[in-house]
C-alpha cells in the first residue's frame, strides 16, 4: 500500500490480485474506488502515471507498507570510515585533469 498526503487529505493505493487480472484500489477520505486491469504491467503503467500526477498536483509520498526490508536497520550503526564510495577514490575526471594542468584540452577535429 502506497500512502500520499496533501494538507489534511490522505490517499492510499493498494494492489490486489484477482482471478481475471489485478485490481488497483484507491482510497481517499474513507471512500474506496477500484480499477480492474487485465494484467500487472498495465496496472503498473497506470499507477506510475497516477503517482506522477499526484506529485505534480501537490501530493507528497508518505509511506509504503508492508516494510519489505529484512534484517536489522543499519542506518543508525556507526561507520568505521566516512568513505561511502571508496571505489571512486582513484578515478580521475576531466574536471580533475583541468584543475591539475590549469588549461583545457583542445577538442579534436
Amino acid at each position: 500500500m502506497w500512502t500520499f498526503f496533501r494538507a489534511d487529505e490522505k490517499l492510499q493505493i493498494r494492489r490486489t490480485p484477482a482471478a481475471d487480472g489485478c485490481i488497483l484500489e484507491i482510497t481517499t477520505d474513507g471512500t474506496a474506488r477500484s480499477v480492474r486491469f487485465a494484467d500487472l504491467p498495465a496496472l503498473i503503467v497506470f499507477q506510475t502515471d497516477m503517482e506522477a500526477l499526484l506529485l505534480k498536483t501537490g501530493w507528497s509520498f508518505l509511506s509504503f507498507a508492508p516494510e519489505e526490508r529484512s534484517g536489522r536497520d543499519r542506518r543508525d550503526w556507526p561507520r568505521i570510515s566516512e568513505r561511502r564510495r571508496w571505489w571512486t577514490d582513484g578515478r580521475v575526471t576531466q574536471a580533475d585533469a583541468t584543475r591539475r594542468t590549469g588549461r583545457r584540452r583542445k577538442p579534436r577535429k
